[in-house]
C-alpha cells in the first residue's frame, strides 16, 4: 500500500512538474507577449508622436496660407480698384480729347504731327510744367513792366 502511495504520489509529483513547467513556458511566452506589445505600443507612441507634429506643421503650414490668400485677396480688390480708377480716367480722357477736337478743329489738321521728334508737338522732349512755369514767369514779367511803364507816353 505504501508503494502504491508512493507512486501514487510519484506520479502526482511528476504529474505537478509537468504543469509546473508548462505554466513556466505559458509565464515565459506571456511575458515574451508582453514585451513585444510593449515594443509595440513604443513605436505606435512614437509614430503618434511623429503624426502629430507632422499634423501641427500642417496646421501651420494652412495657417500661413489663409494668411497668404487673404493679402493675395486684398491686393487683388486693389488693384480691381486702381483698373477701375484708371479706366475711368482713361474715359474722362477720350472725353477731354473728343472735347478738344471738337472746340479747336486746328488739331485734326495737325494731329499727325504729335509726338514727332523735333517737332513743334514732340511731347516727350517738352517738359509741360517747366513751359508752365515759364509762362507764369513771363506773366509776372508782364505785369510788372505794365505797372511801370506809362501808356499814354507809348501810345504817342
Amino acid at each position: 500500500v505504501v508503494s502504491a502511495q508512493v507512486e501514487e504520489s510519484k506520479a502526482t509529483q511528476e504529474s505537478l512538474a509537468k504543469e509546473l513547467s508548462d505554466l513556466q513556458k505559458g509565464i515565459e511566452s506571456l511575458e515574451q507577449e508582453l514585451e513585444t506589445a510593449r515594443d509595440e505600443l513604443a513605436t505606435l507612441r512614437s509614430d503618434l508622436t511623429a503624426s502629430e507634429e507632422t499634423l501641427k506643421a500642417i496646421a501651420k503650414e494652412r495657417q500661413a496660407m489663409i494668411k497668404q490668400t487673404q493679402s493675395c485677396t486684398a491686393e487683388s480688390k486693389k488693384l480691381e480698384n486702381k483698373l477701375a480708377k484708371l479706366e475711368k480716367e482713361h474715359k474722362h480722357a477720350d472725353a477731354t480729347v473728343e472735347n478738344l477736337t471738337s472746340t479747336y478743329p486746328w488739331i485734326q489738321g495737325e494731329e499727325h504731327l504729335f509726338g514727332v521728334a523735333g517737332g513743334d508737338y514732340d511731347f516727350d522732349a517738352q517738359d509741360p510744367r517747366e513751359a508752365q512755369r515759364e509762362l507764369d514767369d513771363a506773366v509776372k514779367t508782364h505785369e510788372s513792366f505794365s505797372k511801370k511803364i506809362n501808356k499814354k507816353v507809348m501810345s504817342m
